[in-house]
């Protein structure tokens, strides 16, 4: 018996759960109830569903997580210094309270689509593969957004803009650069 490898994952109760210091594949949901505590100790890879109940909290450490389904945050998510990517050839919905360090958009295709059932923080947006549809929510990025994906909504930009340097917002083409002046912290396209 592998103890890095499970179908569905439930964490539920009271106290602290210990994750392998390893990497750690969830085939199907990972879920956590009750008022239960747990640290990634290595990267998760997460095949379905992962959820944080009422209660329940996730600190991500300075880890890549890959989650193929939905991500539904009713309790609390520490992103530490890690990224969370949503991979594969389904469209999902990002639920609930959304802080991340580092947000990846990786699909299987462009065509394929995370959708904010709340607003999202990152600090780094990585768009590398398919769409990020906000509707009448919004992502704000606090640094960085990389890639040739696409956001489909609203964009806020949370930082210090260099006077002439281009900021890419809804793609690496949509951009906006600032010509003069200093002090501008946010925009919003």
């Amino acid at each position: 018996v592998q103890h890095n490898k499970y179908g569905h994952l439930t964490l539920s109760n009271t106290g602290i759960k210990t994750m392998p210091a390893m990497a750690m594949e969830v085939q199907g949901n990972l879920t956590s109830t009750g008022t239960t505590a747990y640290t990634a100790g290595g990267i998760l890879t997460v095949g379905g569903n992962l959820t944080i109940g009422v209660g329940s909290s996730f600190t991500g450490e300075n880890y890549t997580h890959t989650i193929a389904g939905n991500w539904l945050n009713n309790g609390t998510f520490n992103p530490s210094a890690g990224t969370i990517s949503f991979i594969g050839g389904n469209n999902t919905t990002i639920t609930g309270g959304a802080v991340f360090n580092g947000l990846t958009i990786n699909k299987n295709a462009a065509t394929n689509t995370v959708t904010l059932a709340n607003n999202a923080t990152a600090t780094t947006l990585n768009m590398t593969q398919g769409e990020l549809h906000t509707g009448i929510n919004k992502v704000t990025i606090l640094s960085d957004r990389t890639g040739d994906g696409w956001v489909l909504g609203i964009v806020n930009r949370q930082h210090a803009f260099t006077p002439g340097t281009a900021y890419a917002f809804n793609s690496r083409l949509s951009t906006i650069a600032f010509t003069g002046g200093t002090g501008v912290t946010e925009a919003t396209m």
